[in-house]
């Protein structure tokens, strides 16, 4: 069974519910409230092989060259 995301419009939250494709949530799960909920649809992911650990070391490296440029501007060496 999928995991759907729905969006409530009377209380402005977000929540997943668990069910099969056939049911439709009606009542907010946080505020209890029937009939102001609106499916969010999602879009399918697709990452190449390894390119979720290319994204992740990419993030890391412009990570440490903005560390590098905060230390030089700390310093007074940034111009």
């Amino acid at each position: 069974m999928p995991t759907y995301c729905y969006h409530c419009e009377e209380c402005d939250e977000h929540f997943e519910a668990f069910h099969s494709m056939k049911s439709i949530e009606t009542v907010c799960q946080m505020c209890q409230i029937e009939g102001h909920l609106t499916r969010v649809p999602s879009m399918p992911t697709y990452l190449k092989k390894n390119s979720a650990g290319n994204i992740v070391k990419q993030h890391i490296e412009e990570a440490k060259e903005q560390l590098r440029e905060d230390k030089k501007e700390a310093r007074g060496e940034y111009k």
